[in-house]
């Protein structure tokens, strides 16, 4: 699977107006107006003494999520409520009066104004001109109620007579977690991925993918850092050889038995080694609030030494009648879509039969095979459908769900009358919890 298509997962909010110019879909990139209202102001009390400024800051709230922010989306979970900022320091020390200031999120809440995607709700907090520390949290009740969701903390100069516009990045607060590896599931029987050792087979190194999920199961998207680092860990079940299923993190060289991943830009493989014996590895990830379910590989070693000669190998299989291409195929038979991204197209060849059939199948995760794609055959039914016939050199516009509860991989099996078969991985990313 192309990594360029999970490298963008993860959190991030902004401040200030700086949500805005994010850009995905169709590839262009868009810049939503925000009409602000009066900021509401927050004021300590006992009142905050002379020199002081006044700190501005603009959270973003998606309506919906839209193709234009599938890629880019910085994080404000979508179950968020309220949003408080506390003064934390002042040039270095506790300021002796507390500033904190609380602001609800929505539609009709005082400071906000919905602009047709999402809501702009701005707040203004009196602080202490100098090098002052905020942090900022987000709650999914009202007035700082509920669950915590996400938070940061930011150091900003306050000046006089100056537009003080906060940036800030959020980490989003993870509750669940659950490990996904796009190249693991290309495999003619999905309920056994594999890992190869070199000189066994083609699957030697496989990304692994933690997808972040917050208390009220919205998926946590392009975050500057987790909340708490994430460490991937693998147990050999009984009767697998130990040292078989390594880690790497990004590019480095060193393998090891286990590994730790700050944020998002952290990639991590697991990569099999030339041990002898085959078995099964369980692969885990720790979130400090948790593990994750067990992401279960099958591992295919050397040969364990034995005096009788090796079996002779069986003929590779004669290839089939049918044939696929496509400019955005991965792999010869992979096609990866974000929910709602753009439609792909793949043209088919039977050199046997007129005719071939297609069905979508096999699908894992969140993925029911009636809503994850629907697929229009040239000349055929004007209504998507996940299943039904192709006449030869045609072709199949596969257009993904635009539903963000509906993610994971299924199959696309073509076959003929003559029993002839061959299969498509389709991978969906649902990207929620987003704004732009």
């Amino acid at each position: 699977m192309d990594r360029r298509l999970v490298r963008g997962l993860g959190v991030a909010i902004c401040a200030a107006a700086v949500f805005a110019g994010c850009s995905g879909g169709g590839g262009g990139s868009s810049t939503l107006s925000v009409t602000q209202t009066a900021q509401p102001q927050a004021t300590a009390t006992p009142p905050v003494a002379a020199k002081t400024g006044t700190a501005s800051f603009t959270f973003l709230l998606p309506f919906q999520r839209t193709a234009n922010i599938n890629r880019k989306a910085m994080y404000i979970s979508p179950s968020t409520q309220s949003v408080t900022v506390t003064l934390l320091t002042v040039n270095g020390s506790v300021p002796g009066t507390p500033v904190n200031a609380t602001i609800n999120i929505g539609a009709m809440q005082p400071g906000c104004t919905p602009t047709g995607v999402q809501v702009s709700c701005d707040l203004s907090v009196a602080t202490p001109l100098g090098s002052d520390t905020f942090s900022v949290t987000t709650f999914s009740g009202l007035n700082a109620t509920g669950t915590s969701l996400g938070a940061t903390t930011v150091l900003y100069t306050l000046y006089a007579n100056a537009a003080n516009h906060v940036t800030l990045t959020l980490s989003g607060t993870i509750a669940s977690l659950y490990l996904f590896s796009p190249q693991l599931f290309q495999c003619s029987d999905c309920s056994q991925p594999k890992l190869y050792a070199p000189g066994q087979g083609s699957t030697q190194q496989a990304l692994l993918v933690p997808v972040p999920l917050d208390a009220f199961g919205n998926q946590i998207v392009n975050p500057g850092t987790y909340n708490t680092p994430i460490t991937f860990t693998s147990t050999p079940r009984p009767g697998t050889p130990a040292g078989g299923l390594l880690f790497r993190l990004n590019n480095s060289p060193t393998l090891a038995a286990s590994v730790t991943a700050a944020g998002p830009s952290d990639q991590v493989f697991a990569v099999a080694q030339s041990v002898p014996g085959s078995g099964s590895y369980d692969i885990t990830a720790n979130f400090g609030g948790g593990i994750s379910p067990p992401l279960t590989v099958k591992y295919v070693g050397l040969p364990t030494p034995t005096p009788t000669p090796s079996p002779t190998p069986t003929a590779s299989p004669t290839p089939g009648p049918i044939v696929i291409s496509g400019s955005t195929l991965i792999g010869g038979s992979t096609l990866s879509f974000f929910v709602g991204s753009a439609p792909q197209t793949i043209t088919v060849t039977d050199s046997a039969v007129p005719s071939v059939t297609y069905n979508v199948n096999t699908c894992s995760a969140n993925a029911p095979s009636a809503t994850f794609v629907g697929i229009i055959p040239s000349s055929g039914p004007p209504t998507p459908s996940p299943s039904g016939t192709l006449t030869s050199g045609g072709t199949l516009r596969i257009t993904p769900s635009n539903s963000p509860l509906v993610f994971g991989t299924c199959q696309l099996t073509i076959s003929d009358s003559t029993s002839a078969s061959l299969t498509v991985y389709l991978n969906l990313f649902s990207v929620t919890g987003t704004v732009q």
